[in-house]
């Protein structure tokens, strides 16, 4: 494993009449029982974020298509390992699978057009980057 310093997204939809607020809250407290989970598990103490996590609003269907292919090839673009659909924490296998997932695999496809138009998004560029307005980092 490389010692590059690599950063965790996730894309979460938030339905239209949830109050920001709430939808903050929930994904803290969220956050925070998985630290304090992990580190009572592992026997250890103090924080397991370096930082606290962003938030960035997408309003625009090329930024949604954008931001899930980004996602998927970052452990490849920060050099963790070189073929992203290998990386085991990551929803791509999920999504092309057709074992059972919590995830919303068909909304997902769909939205490419069909496992193998995601498929081909996510193989057509070697490192897809955002633009610096978009970025996530």
């Amino acid at each position: 494993m490389s010692s590059a310093k690599s950063f965790s997204f996730f894309l979460v939809k938030v339905n239209e009449n949830t109050i920001s607020k709430a939808a903050l809250a929930s994904f803290s407290n969220f956050l925070n029982a998985y630290s304090k989970s992990y580190n009572k598990f592992y026997e250890r103490h103090g924080g397991l974020f370096q930082r606290k996590f962003k938030r960035k609003h997408i309003d625009q269907e090329s930024y949604l298509t954008q931001v899930t292919i980004y996602i998927h090839q970052n452990p490849r673009n920060h050099g963790i390992l070189n073929d992203f659909t290998e990386w085991k924490y990551s929803s791509y296998q999920a999504l092309v699978s057709t074992k059972p997932t919590n995830l919303e695999r068909e909304y997902v496809l769909d939205w490419f057009g069909g496992v193998d138009q995601f498929q081909e998004n996510h193989h057509t560029t070697t490192k897809f980057e955002l633009p610096e307005e978009l970025s996530l980092e």
